[in-house]
């Protein structure tokens, strides 16, 4: 359990920085459409919130199934 909690946070935190790389080439990538000798406009640290949840408990294991009953003595 505690594993897939860590391979889940390092999901997450990969997810976070792919997103603000992407975000931070966004100006570059509209700068160098327009004038070429254009710079590229400063980037704004945006604050992402990621809410990091436990997964949900398994469900209990079946009843064991019915065993039959011996038969009546006589």
């Amino acid at each position: 359990m505690r594993e897939a909690g860590r391979r889940n946070g390092r999901r997450a935190g990969a997810a976070v920085v792919a997103v603000l790389a992407h975000a931070a080439l966004l100006p570059v990538l509209f700068a160098a459409r327009g004038d070429p000798g254009a710079l590229p406009l400063p980037v704004e640290p945006t604050p992402i919130l990621v809410e990091l949840v436990r997964p949900p408990e398994p469900p209990p294991p079946p009843p064991p199934a019915p065993t039959q009953a011996p038969p009546p003595p006589g």
